[in-house]
């Protein structure tokens, strides 16, 4: 089985989910939505965020949060440097600004959850080469995993970021 899935699927998949665009673990209903139902305010919310200019993969707080005190020079340098990546990985201008500026959260809440993306594992096809050597106890050899969304992995082994 393959799970390959692209940011700008996440965010259609978020988009469509019940609960808030925080929370993508949540199943869609069954029965298409009605024009008041809560899959139908969180689509409209994530317009009006997507208008606004905001980040879909973070809440407002976060965003907050993410801008409070301003970025270092390390910072800027790391999410210059992730943003190229994503975009050398086929990901658009806004779509990667979006997903750098959420690891720059990331790395400020010092959570220990990556990105495929960022792992030296992560083939050109989008495959884990850590799985295709059995690295990955139980993980198919041929496992393409979701490259944009944060987890723990005991094979992760980062990229080396280029110096500033």
């Amino acid at each position: 089985m393959s799970y390959s899935i692209n940011l700008a699927q996440l965010l259609d998949r978020v988009a469509k989910r019940t609960a808030s665009p925080a929370t993508p673990a949540t199943r869609l209903p069954e029965s298409p939505p009605g024009p008041g139902s809560q899959v139908a305010k969180v689509a409209a919310h994530a317009r009006e965020l997507a208008r606004k200019g905001a980040n879909p993969l973070m809440t407002m707080e976060q965003g907050n949060a993410c801008h409070a005190e301003g970025w270092s020079d390390a910072e800027i340098h790391a999410f210059t440097s992730r943003r190229d990546r994503l975009l050398r990985w086929g990901y658009s201008v806004p779509q990667a600004n979006d997903l750098a500026e959420r690891l720059t959260l990331r790395d400020r809440d010092l959570d220990d959850r990556h990105l495929c993306l960022e792992c030296s594992h992560l083939m050109t096809l989008g495959r884990c080469a850590a799985a295709a050597l059995g690295h990955l106890a139980g993980a198919d050899p041929r496992m393409q995993p979701p490259p944009a969304i944060l987890m723990r992995c005991p094979a992760f082994k980062g990229v080396t970021p280029c110096p500033p």
